[in-house]
């Protein structure tokens, strides 16, 4: 009667320990497949990284090329107001040319007027204001496309880090 009992207890010693390693053997299924899911994000995190650090190196560079474009928008205006200087100032000497030659020109002295250094200056100063206006026209376009450009890669910055 005791044999039959060990005997027993044996057998549902048995099927107990049958069970916890059919039970063991599933969890350890359920661990490897996470351990590849960790192992998955791992790599995205690092892509993630990667690109971020590309993002951040390329808003850096943005960045620098929008303290060029300011310094160039300083530089022209700065030109600008030269300019206007030399214009007033030329302005002045052809008052004064006028002045000395009197208020009818004869065709001698129109061609002594366009042989001056005040209307040589002049023309120049012309050329020169149409081309500050464009370049301050082609900055400001470059300017607005370097602000966007920064915006969008702020939020894509800030996507990936979140």
């Amino acid at each position: 009667m005791q044999k039959s009992m060990y005997v027993q207890e044996l057998e549902s010693a048995e099927i107990k320990c049958a069970y916890l390693e059919e039970k063991l053997q599933s969890q350890l299924q359920v661990m490897e497949t996470q351990a590849q899911y960790l192992k998955q994000s791992s790599s995205a995190s690092k892509s993630i990284l990667k690109n971020s650090n590309a993002s951040i190196n390329h808003l850096q560079i943005i960045q620098l090329k929008q303290q060029i474009y300011d310094t160039n928008i300083k530089i022209i205006r700065e030109s600008q107001l030269s300019i206007n200087e030399a214009e007033r100032e030329l302005r002045e000497l052809e008052e004064q040319e006028q002045t000395r030659l009197g208020p009818v020109l004869f065709k001698s002295q129109v061609e002594h007027v366009e042989k001056s250094p005040a209307y040589y200056l002049r023309q120049q100063n012309k050329v020169l204001s149409k081309k500050v206006f464009i370049l301050e026209q082609q900055i400001q376009h470059y300017t607005e496309l370097l602000q966007k450009i920064v915006v969008k890669a702020n939020n894509t910055i800030q996507k990936v880090s979140k």
